[in-house]
C-alpha cells in the first residue's frame, strides 16, 4: 500500500462514525464534479473529457468542470487526483502516460497507478498515424526509412506525449535510424511545429492530424496499429514492413477516481459513461477522428492498466525506450 493510500485509509477510519450518516443520505452527485486532464486544451484527452462532461452535466444537473493540469508527463494531474478525497467529485482522465508509461519512465513516481486509483472505464484505445511534413521527400514508410538511413541525424521528430515518444523511439530502434527527438508540452504544439517545418516527422493521434492529412497539409504514411486505421483505411501498417513486425503503438484514455471511492459511485459513473458513449452524436464525433470508444467495466480497465504497465516495462528493459 502506498503512502497516499495509507493516509487516506487512516483519515477515513478516523472520521467514520461522524461521517457515515451524512454520506448515507447524500445523493450523488449533489455538487459540481471536477475532471482533471493531464494535457493542454485541444488535446485528444481534453476533447473527450469535455464531450462527456457536457452530457453528464445535462443529465445529472451538476456542472462537470474540466481542469487542464499539464506538466510532468501527466504526473501533476495524476498526483492531484491520487491525493483527492475519494468521494466521486474529483476524477482523472488518465492515459498511457499517467497509468502505464510513467511507471517505467519517471524515477520516484509520487503515486501508484494501481493502488492509488479506482478504475471507472476505458474510454478510447486508438492506433496512431505516422505523418511527415510535405517538404520531406518521402511518400511511404519504406521511403522514410531509406531516407533516414541515407541522411543520419537529418530528421527531427516531434513528441507531445508518451504515445508519440514511443512511436518515434520504436521506429528508431527497430529500423536502426538516427533521428532526433524534439519534445513539446502537448500534442497540438507538436503538430503546429510539424506544419511549420520545425520538425519533419511525428507519430500522433489520428484526431490531431486527420484533417491536415486529408487536405494535403501533412503527408500520412502508415498506422501504428495491428489493423487498418478507421480514419485512413488505405494506410499500410508499419508492422507490414520487413524488420518492423514487432511494431505496435496505441494511445488510450481511461477515467479514474481516487482509491477508496465508494463502489456505488464508481458503478454509477461507469453506467453513465457507457450510456453516453452509445449515443449517435458521440459515435459520430469519435468516428470523425478515426477512432472508436472502448468503454467497459471497471475490472476491464484495471486488467488493461496492469498489462500496459508490463508492456512499458518491457520496452524499457529491451532498450527500445530510455527511462528518465
Amino acid at each position: 500500500m502506498t503512502s497516499i493510500a495509507r493516509r487516506r485509509l487512516a483519515a477515513a477510519l478516523a472520521g467514520l462514525p461522524a461521517a457515515l450518516p451524512a454520506r448515507a443520505q447524500e445523493r450523488y452527485p449533489s455538487r459540481p464534479i471536477r475532471a482533471l486532464v493531464p494535457f493542454t486544451a485541444g488535446s485528444s484527452t481534453d476533447l473527450r473529457a469535455r464531450s462527456f462532461g457536457h452530457y453528464i452535466s445535462l443529465d445529472w444537473g451538476q456542472p462537470v468542470v474540466v481542469e487542464n493540469r499539464p506538466g510532468g508527463n501527466g504526473v501533476i494531474a495524476a498526483e492531484a487526483v491520487a491525493r483527492a478525497r475519494p468521494d466521486g467529485y474529483t476524477l482523472l482522465y488518465g492515459t498511457n502516460s499517467t497509468h502505464a508509461a510513467n511507471v517505467a519512465l519517471v524515477p520516484n513516481l509520487p503515486y501508484d497507478p494501481v493502488a492509488d486509483f479506482a478504475p471507472i472505464t476505458l474510454v478510447t484505445n486508438s492506433s496512431l498515424i505516422v505523418v511527415v511534413n510535405n517538404a520531406l521527400p518521402v511518400h511511404s514508410m519504406a521511403g522514410l526509412i531509406a531516407y533516414a538511413r541515407a541522411h543520419p541525424g537529418r530528421i527531427n521528430y516531434a513528441v507531445g506525449n508518451t504515445g508519440s515518444m514511443a512511436g518515434g523511439a520504436m521506429l528508431k530502434a527497430l529500423a536502426g535510424l538516427e533521428m532526433t527527438q524534439v519534445s513539446y508540452r502537448s500534442t497540438p504544439q507538436g503538430v503546429t511545429a510539424l506544419l511549420a517545418g520545425e520538425v519533419q516527422l511525428m507519430v500522433v493521434d489520428g484526431g490531431q492530424v486527420l484533417a491536415h492529412a486529408r487536405e494535403g497539409r501533412l503527408r500520412a504514411l502508415a498506422t501504428t496499429g495491428t489493423e487498418p486505421h478507421p480514419g485512413l483505411t488505405e494506410l499500410p501498417l508499419v508492422s507490414s514492413l520487413p524488420g518492423m513486425e514487432g511494431y505496435a503503438v496505441f494511445s488510450w484514455i481511461g477515467l479514474f477516481a481516487p482509491a477508496g471511492t465508494p463502489r456505488p459511485v464508481i458503478l454509477q459513473l461507469n453506467a453513465k459513461m457507457r450510456e453516453i458513449a452509445g449515443r449517435p452524436d458521440m459515435q459520430a464525433q469519435i468516428a470523425a477522428e478515426g477512432s472508436s470508444y472502448r468503454v467497459g467495466s471497471p475490472e476491464d480497465l484495471a486488467a488493461f492498466v496492469r498489462r500496459e504497465i508490463e508492456d512499458w516495462r518491457r520496452l524499457v528493459r529491451e532498450g527500445q525506450l530510455r527511462a528518465g
